[in-house]
C-alpha cells in the first residue's frame, strides 16, 4: 500500500511541475517585431517606422514605448516615440472578405493574446537630420508592459522607402 502511494506522490508532483512549467512558457513576455521598413525625407527632422507587433503569449501585451538611441560625434543621444500620434491598421476577415481600417491612436498599443497589429510610428528627431542621427550605430528599443525587449534592431539593417508608400497597408 505505502509502495503505491509514493507512485501516485511521485506522478502528481510530475503533472504538477509540468503544468507548472507549460504555463510560465505560455505566459512570458514574446513579442515578435517585425519593422518592415522605414521612410524619411532628407534634411527632415522625422523618421516614419512600418512595424507588426505580435504577440505570442496567452495574455495581453502592450507596446508601452520605442526609442531609436544614436552615437554622434561620440555623443549617444536617445529620441523616444512613447507619445506621438501614430495609425494602427486593423485587419479582419469576416465571410470570406477581408476588410482593412485605419485608426489614428497614442501609444500605448494594446495587443490581444495571441494577436498581431501594424503600426506607423512617427519619431521626431528634435535638432538631429535623419543623415546624421541614423547612421550605423543606431538602434531601435521596444518597451512594453512586461519590460524592455532585449534584442538591438539596428535601422541600417532596415529597409528604406519613399513616405508617400509609407501610408499603404504592407503587402507580403
Amino acid at each position: 500500500m505505502a509502495i503505491i502511494a509514493l507512485i501516485i506522490s511521485i506522478i502528481s508532483i510530475l503533472i504538477t511541475i509540468f503544468i507548472t512549467v507549460r504555463n510560465l512558457l505560455a505566459e512570458r513576455k514574446n513579442v515578435k517585431v517585425e519593422i518592415i521598413n522605414q521612410a524619411y525625407l532628407i534634411n527632415i527632422k522625422r523618421v516614419h517606422l512600418n512595424i507588426i507587433f505580435t504577440n505570442k503569449s496567452k495574455n495581453p501585451i502592450s507596446i508601452t514605448g520605442l526609442s531609436i538611441t544614436s552615437q554622434i560625434k561620440d555623443k549617444i543621444i536617445t529620441r523616444y516615440g512613447r507619445y506621438l500620434k501614430h495609425e494602427v491598421a486593423h485587419t479582419a476577415k469576416k465571410n470570406g472578405e477581408i476588410k482593412q481600417e485605419i485608426t489614428n491612436t497614442t501609444i500605448p498599443i494594446s495587443i490581444e493574446p495571441y494577436g498581431a497589429i501594424y503600426a506607423l510610428i512617427t519619431i521626431d528627431l528634435i535638432d538631429h537630420k535623419n543623415e546624421e542621427f541614423l547612421n550605423d550605430s543606431s538602434y531601435i528599443t521596444i518597451y512594453t508592459s512586461r519590460g524592455k525587449l532585449k534584442d538591438y534592431i539596428y535601422t541600417k539593417n532596415i529597409k528604406k522607402i519613399d513616405a508617400i508608400s509609407m501610408l499603404d497597408f504592407p503587402n507580403k
